[in-house]
């Protein structure tokens, strides 16, 4: 390795620390309206369904219900390490900030898992043979925006929504 990347090498991993560091992310968020997350998870999936066979559509629309479930709580903690997040209180997921990680999912699916952040958004995408899923949450003060994607070879779009959280009081 030369010494101009040697050097970008150096730089670019001090930054990324930094960044890091920098994010006050780490904490409780509550669900800003309940009623409005509910329609707009609702509408998400209607979007998805509609492009559907007609005799699918019941039976996608409620499997997509599980997964659009809207989490009334995340609890999120960023290390230099590893980021932590918890819906209400479903399981505590782990990922190694720097590497892909291993997680096993509630039906046993092995899930593969990546950590990437730029600025103040954090994402987690997880890859199974059911799809792709991405979580991002994004702090804007003391509010945050919470993003997810959901991608399988079964849908005809990708299923996307976002919901506004605030920060819990310490």
């Amino acid at each position: 390795m030369n010494k101009k990347n040697k050097l970008a090498l150096v730089v670019g991993l001090s930054c990324s620390i930094q960044v890091m560091a920098d994010t006050t992310l780490t904490g409780g968020w509550q669900i800003h309206d309940m009623n409005l997350a509910s329609s707009s998870t609702s509408e998400a999936i209607e979007k998805v369904v509609k492009e559907m066979n007609f005799f699918v559509r019941s039976i996608a629309r409620s499997r997509l219900e599980e997964e659009a479930q809207v989490c009334q709580r995340w609890s999120l903690l960023l290390t230099e390490q590893t980021f932590k997040w918890q819906c209400t209180d479903g399981p505590q997921w782990t990922v190694n900030t720097h590497s892909n990680t291993k997680l096993k999912g509630d039906d046993g699916r092995e899930i593969q898992a990546s950590f990437s952040q730029v600025g103040d958004r954090v994402s987690v995408t997880l890859q199974s043979e059911r799809g792709t899923r991405t979580h991002s949450w994004e702090e804007r003060g003391d509010e945050m925006k919470y993003f997810s994607t959901l991608m399988s070879e079964k849908l005809p779009k990708p299923l996307e929504w976002s919901l506004d959280y605030q920060r819990l009081a310490q």
